[in-house]
């Protein structure tokens, strides 16, 4: 009896470690909590943060590149947007985007950038973890004569910001 209560106690003392802060949904498929190599996100790194936004009359595409990382479950890739970018998101949704790794995604709206990441990509859970910062940027206008013509180029001025996750939903389908 003492050994089940120790295990008991050890379990639910590793249990909540492993959880992150936000909450966890009710629907999250228990084979999610039970499986060790299921690593939950919770914070993400954005380093080297750039768009460039064409002005009125250019027929250019906006631009932006940027580098993801998330320590706790070891993703590190780049992060790209252009005028060959596809949505990989659901119609009638904000566009999503993939970054070169297709487990994190990203949303580009109203100057903020919603970071997605599949939960548990080896269980296909469904479940997506996401999460928004918004880069303060120092902007100079592009000269006209560059081969994407004229626009502003912005660099975030912090050269990594730091995001948390808030939130755990199934992918919208």
């Amino acid at each position: 009896m003492m050994l089940y209560i120790i295990s008991a106690i050890t379990a639910a003392i590793s249990l909540s470690t492993a959880f992150p802060t936000y909450k966890l949904p009710a629907a999250l498929p228990r084979i999610m909590l039970e499986d060790d190599s299921c690593v939950f996100p919770e914070s993400y790194l954005v380093e080297h943060f750039n768009i460039w936004t064409p002005s009125a009359g250019n027929g250019n595409s906006t631009i932006i590149n940027f580098q993801y990382t998330d320590i706790d479950t070891s993703i590190q890739t780049p992060c790209h947007f252009n005028v060959s970018s596809i949505n990989v998101g659901v119609e009638g949704l904000a566009p999503r985007y993939a970054c070169d790794n297709t487990i994190v995604e990203f949303i580009w709206q109203n100057n903020t950038l919603r970071m997605i990441e599949k939960t548990c990509p080896e269980t296909s859970s469904g479940f997506e973890a996401s999460g928004s910062i918004q880069p303060q940027v120092d902007c100079f206008q592009t000269p006209d004569d560059l081969p994407i013509g004229p626009g502003t180029d912005c660099f975030a001025v912090q050269d990594q910001i730091n995001g948390t996750f808030s939130s755990l939903q199934p992918t919208p389908k």
